[in-house]
Formats: structure tokens, C-alpha cells, sequence
């Protein structure tokens, strides 16, 4: 009975990190949710947690990291990852508290990331970024940063961060 229970396990466990490599090779927000709906029966499988973490972070769903944040730790790559994910929230966080509570965040040192909360997050740190008409923008308008209502969540406030394209991200729950 107990080798029956262990076989089942083993096998639900290879079908998940399957399902999630090809949802993640497809649509990183699809892959963001099934790890978010799955990721306990997966809290042990690095492989699944990553995918999971990368998916979230490349469909700008910055507060699920904290999942795989929390749980990654076995291996050199995994602990780099875990430190990513913590400081992607980390800088969420900090850079609602700069723009709601107008509170200085410019003595704080991060790690810089090619992502662009990253480069929001750094932009404000350093004093580039000035209020107008609502938003925070630098100088040239290769970047602007807004407080919004969350589009997912009723009395939750996001961000919403714009290119010099004009491409709009927000920064999901």
C-alpha cells in the first residue's frame, strides 16, 4: 500500500512539472497560475518552483514570488533565484511605499535587474524621477510610474510602469 502511495506521488509530481514546462515554453502568465494553483503538491521540486518564479516574473506578477522565494534553497542556481525573486518584491514594495507615503528610498542599495521595475525602482532611488500630472517620469519620458487601482483586486493599489514605446505593465498582484 505505502509503495502504491509513493508510485502515485512520484507520478502526479512528473505530471505537474510536465504540464508546467509546456505552459511555461507557451504563455508565461498561464504558467504563472497553474504554479500558483499547484505549488504545493511541487514545494520540493526546484525545477517546477523556478519555472513557476520566472513565469510570474516575466508576466509581471510580482507578488507570487513569494512562493517560490521562500521555498528555493538546494542549489547555487536556486539560491540565486530565490534572491532575484526577494528583491523583485522587495523593490515592488518599496517603490508603492516612495510613491504613496513620499517616503525616501534613495539610501537604499538593491541589485540591479533587466526588468523594468528594476529600472523604475533604480530611477526613483536615485532622485531621476519628477511628479507631474499625476505620474512620476525622468527627464527624457524614457520612463513614468503611476499609482493605480488594481484592475484584479477592489482596495488594492499597483503600479503601473511605462516605456519610451509606450508600453503600459502593470505590476499584477
Amino acid at each position: 500500500m505505502k509503495v502504491a502511495i509513493l508510485i502515485f506521488c512520484f507520478i502526479t509530481m512528473l505530471f505537474a512539472e510536465g504540464k508546467m514546462e509546456d505552459l511555461y515554453k507557451k504563455d508565461f502568465l498561464k504558467a504563472c497560475e497553474y504554479g500558483s494553483s499547484n505549488w504545493r503538491q511541487n514545494e520540493d521540486n526546484e525545477k517546477f518552483m523556478m519555472m513557476f518564479g520566472n513565469a510570474c516574473l516575466k508576466s509581471d506578477y510580482i507578488d507570487y514570488l513569494a512562493v517560490p522565494a521562500a521555498r528555493l534553497g538546494k542549489t547555487k542556481e536556486s539560491r540565486e533565484a530565490a534572491a532575484l525573486y526577494s528583491a523583485m518584491l522587495t523593490k515592488k514594495r518599496l517603490l508603492l511605499m516612495a510613491l504613496m507615503d513620499k517616503t525616501d528610498i534613495s539610501y537604499i542599495s538593491m541589485p540591479k535587474v533587466d526588468h523594468i521595475l528594476s529600472v523604475a525602482f533604480d530611477k526613483m532611488a536615485s532622485k531621476e524621477l519628477k511628479f507631474e500630472n499625476g505620474t512620476w517620469s525622468d527627464k527624457n519620458k524614457t520612463i513614468s510610474i503611476a499609482v493605480i487601482d488594481s484592475p484584479k483586486e477592489k482596495n488594492l493599489k499597483t503600479l503601473q510602469i511605462t516605456d519610451a514605446n509606450g508600453t503600459k505593465r502593470i505590476m499584477f498582484k
